[in-house]
């Protein structure tokens, strides 16, 4: 949590720690002037595993219910990949809640990576044991510092050692995704419509986890929407493209 005197920004990354995803942009932001708080979701990251994974209802309420103990009537919201999908479903559920939206390589179109629908499947529960890591994180971006890339993969490893930890990160998977690509009652795609307030829309063209031919998809449905597009950066564009990044995203809060 960081404090400025300019508009809340609630960030929520994927199926990681939130620490870690926004580790470069929280402090432009706060530099910025705004206030800046970034969460892991719960089962995620520092969070305490759920006996379930949320659904539709249960995370617009937890979400709700966290703005309301902060005493916070609206916010700017951020969602990188899986974040994407939970900031999605938040201001599609709560329109008067957010200010405006930026979703940075979002998880809200149908075109995945068959390395993640396979992730999915049970036969498919060793590849998140933390001897297999390294290989998986080799999709999520471009190209790794690589004092980052083993920050990333060891917090990961610690994380996943855990069975409850990896038992849901599967489950998660499993929720929005088959062999054959996004569930349909998880694809936000067609009711991306809903959303009124301004929207940002930040795409690597090099997205090894959630395709780049995503962004027509949803530009078809958001004509009026903000696109960024950075054409040598891959899945991870908080780390990968993070000057650029940042001021793209301020520049929009803005």
């Amino acid at each position: 949590v960081a404090v400025g005197q300019r508009p809340t920004v609630l960030s929520f990354p994927g199926i990681v720690y939130a620490r870690r995803t926004w580790s470069r942009t929280v402090p432009a932001l706060v530099e910025a002037g705004f206030r800046a708080l970034s969460i892991d979701m719960p089962g995620c990251g520092h969070s305490e595993p759920t006996p379930h994974v949320l659904d539709e209802d249960e995370t617009t309420s937890f979400l709700e219910a966290f703005l309301d103990t902060l005493v916070l009537d609206q916010v700017d919201v951020v969602g990188h990949s899986l974040g994407g999908a939970i900031a999605t479903v938040f201001a599609i559920n709560r329109p008067q809640r957010v200010r405006k939206l930026a979703l940075v390589a979002a998880a809200v179109g149908p075109d995945v990576s068959p390395t993640l629908r396979v992730l999915a499947l049970q036969v498919a529960r060793p590849l998140l044991r933390p001897i297999a890591l390294r290989p998986v994180f080799g999709l999520l971006a471009s190209a790794w510092e690589e004092e980052i890339l083993e920050r990333e993969v060891a917090d990961a490893e610690r994380w996943l050692s855990d069975q409850a930890a990896r038992t849901y990160f599967w489950n998660v998977l499993r929720a929005g995704l088959s062999l054959r690509g996004v569930r349909p009652e998880r694809l936000l795609l067609e009711r991306l419509p809903k959303l009124k307030m301004p929207v940002l829309i930040a795409w690597g063209k090099k997205d090894q986890v959630l395709y780049f031919s995503n962004l027509e998809k949803i530009r078809a449905r958001l004509p009026d929407a903000r696109y960024v597009i950075y054409a040598e950066a891959g899945h991870m564009l908080p780390y990968e493209v993070a000057g650029q990044f940042s001021r793209d995203l301020i520049e929009f809060l803005k």
